[in-house]
């Protein structure tokens, strides 16, 4: 973990290149701990004796331990929007853009599994971390697809839904790559898979069954779903 390019609220900013090394050994500590054993088993002794450093200096970054938590969660945050957007780059239409981004993130999180389980403990260590990081990240994702809508390219739909349909779609994936699987590593054949059902729809073979209502009846719809069978 690399020390917040941008200002935060949350520590102290080094003032010299010694000072980020000792904040970024704290942080790497502090990763390593929380993965292992939960933030609120974790201590700030604990901390500071990975990182080889006093206690005291501790206190020179962070005011106490939820501090350097709520420091680490935007670090995070940043640093995946980071790799997404640096991965998504390299594309032009908003498929790709979002395939490589999702890639990225997903490999990100392998590479950092306490990363993504640190974002996902804060919903019991401080739900407002939890609901501030998904808000956030809504926010931004927001703001992508409207321009995705705007050039044509992603159905034209409420954005806010689809925010948090994309993030929590990429959250479990992640759930299961990382901590379920252990995985080392993702290919693009795998994220395809995911792609597949959204680029072509779950439910488009029954698209032109349901035509009259966008919520039909279960009646309606094995009705017509019957009458297409005896055509066939």
């Amino acid at each position: 973990m690399g020390v917040l390019t941008q200002q935060s609220k949350h520590y102290i900013k080094p003032k010299t290149d010694k000072g980020v090394q000792t904040l970024n050994r704290l942080c790497t500590a502090a990763e390593k701990l929380f993965h292992k054993q939960g933030y609120h088993a974790t201590t700030i002794v604990q901390i500071t004796t990975k990182a080889k450093v006093s206690n005291g200096t501790f206190y020179i970054y962070f005011k106490d331990k939820l501090s350097l938590y709520k420091y680490m969660l935007e670090q995070y945050s940043h640093e995946i929007r980071k790799a997404s957007s640096m991965a998504a780059a390299h594309y032009s239409t908003y498929y790709e853009k979002e395939f490589h981004g999702f890639k990225a993130y997903l490999e990100y999180v392998i590479k950092h599994p306490g990363a993504f389980i640190l974002i996902s403990e804060s919903l019991y260590v401080e739900p407002e971390f939890y609901k501030e990081y998904y808000d956030h990240f809504s926010t931004r994702y927001k703001a992508s697809l409207a321009s995705g809508i705007e050039n044509g390219e992603i159905l034209d739909c409420d954005l806010t839904t689809a925010a948090y349909m994309l993030s929590g779609t990429y959250t479990f994936l992640s759930m299961k790559y990382v901590l379920f699987d252990k995985r080392k590593s993702i290919s693009d054949d795998e994220v395809e898979k995911l792609f597949r059902i959204w680029k072509q729809g779950l439910f488009a073979m029954t698209e032109a069954l349901c035509t009259e209502s966008l919520s039909p009846s279960k009646t309606d719809c094995c009705e017509r779903v019957e009458s297409c069978k005896n055509t066939l």
